[in-house]
């Protein structure tokens, strides 16, 4: 279960990922949903340290003054969104997993086994949602379907 204090945790490892993999400035927005986990007081202080006002979260104005709330009935833009958890949902649970260490080996598994040119094909999909969101104005788009 992912606990605040946990979420917390994978910031951090993310963070200093970034900070080693980056010497650039910080320009990046940091956009997470509203899961309760993620709206505690803990996780607004990293987020606020890290990013500032660029954070897109449900709640986070509320909290620091500063960022963006999450906005509301917002389209799927990342990849993660509309593709990737469902796509792994429906090959894990093919198998049923009984326990956590067959449900990680399934998660394992049903990772290694999208093809280079499914992702290609994804991303290609992403680049053209970006451009529709763009045409729209940030406005939705979902009458199109893609």
């Amino acid at each position: 279960m992912v606990t605040s204090e946990r979420y917390v945790t994978i910031l951090k490892q993310f963070v200093a990922t970034q900070q080693v993999l980056d010497n650039r400035p910080r320009t990046e927005w940091f956009m997470q949903d509203g899961a309760r986990p993620h709206r505690t007081e803990q996780v607004f202080r990293f987020l606020d340290e890290y990013f500032g006002n660029r954070v897109i979260a449900l709640e986070y104005p509320k909290f620091t003054g500063a960022g963006m709330d999450w906005p509301p009935y917002s389209p799927d833009l990342t990849p993660c969104d509309y593709f990737l958890w469902g796509t792994l949902k429906d090959i894990v649970y093919s198998k049923h997993p009984a326990t956590l260490d067959e449900l990680e080996s399934a998660i394992c598994v049903a990772c290694e086994s999208i093809s280079v040119e499914t992702l290609r094909n994804v991303m290609a999909n992403f680049i053209l949602r970006l451009r529709h969101l763009s045409c729209a104005n940030g406005k939705h788009f979902e009458y199109i379907v893609m």
